[in-house]
């Protein structure tokens, strides 16, 4: 399954893209299906990710007490761009 099927066309066609690509520069969560309602706010750099990012988290056992990883990884790659208000005239 493909994450973005439910959001229209244009974001389909973005998704298949940078799959058959197998690669992607840009904000990691303007592709996932259930997070890119915060890619207005946050910046995660997909190509500054490490290389085992897929392989360390897809079978991680949810055991994020005892575990570091993500945490660390948030640290280093997550930007806060901010809370952005549109001017309700313009």
């Amino acid at each position: 399954k493909l994450g973005g099927r439910t959001r229209g066309p244009q974001v389909m066609r973005k998704v298949l893209t940078m799959y058959i690509q197998g690669s992607y520069t840009g904000n990691l969560l303007e592709l996932m299906d259930t997070q890119e309602f915060l890619a207005h706010r946050f910046f995660v750099a997909n190509q500054n990710l490490p290389p085992d990012f897929g392989s360390r988290t897809i079978d991680c056992g949810l055991r994020c007490y005892s575990c570091s990883y993500c945490p660390g990884l948030a640290a280093a790659h997550i930007q806060d761009l901010g809370v952005h208000i549109k001017p309700m005239w313009a």
